[in-house]
């Protein structure tokens, strides 16, 4: 199955479109009518990009974004709205969404967005796990090595070194 889109928007025609049109390129599509309902989803299985309606009844759309964010979840979140200005973009934006489109948008718009906000999202984990891997600090002189197996018996032989184990 592709990348889980969560979409989160009180109008049910909206959800229906973008599911249709999400699930037709190839995404696991989840949906949400209001902001209760899409953080009990991303507490229960983290989508890889949410798109979340600004202005809904009860939780409103800068609500979970904040609630995600405070949570420690990374994944991109694209704001839509009907009611747009510069100022809620921003604020948006310094929140932590990733994009804000205002409605009525170009469906192509939405799927760019989706897909740059996907790219970014896997260049940002990937620079971590490299970062983690350079982090690796093994001090046996003359080794150099790269490979999958090497290093696995280098970072053994790192942590058994301070110890009088035989080996």
């Amino acid at each position: 199955m592709g990348k889980r889109v969560l979409i989160v928007d009180d109008e049910k025609n909206m959800r229906w479109v973008l599911g249709q049109a999400l699930s037709g390129d190839g995404y696991e599509v989840l949906e949400a009518s209001d902001g209760t309902e899409a953080l009990a989803i991303v507490t229960e299985q983290e989508p890889d990009v949410m798109v979340l309606d600004h202005r809904m009844p009860g939780k409103d759309g800068m609500e979970v974004l904040r609630t995600v964010r405070s949570k420690g979840m990374h994944f991109p979140i694209i704001m839509l709205t009907a009611h747009g200005n510069v100022a809620t973009a921003v604020e948006a934006m310094k929140a932590g969404a990733s994009e804000y489109l205002t409605k009525p948008f170009d469906l192509e718009e939405l799927k760019l967005a989706i897909d740059k906000a996907l790219m970014y999202s896997g260049l940002a984990a990937e620079v971590v796990r490299l970062r983690t891997e350079l982090d690796r600090d093994y001090d046996v002189e003359g080794i150099v090595a790269s490979d999958a197996g090497m290093l696995a018996v280098l970072d053994t032989v790192q942590r058994v070194a301070p110890t009088m184990a035989n080996v």
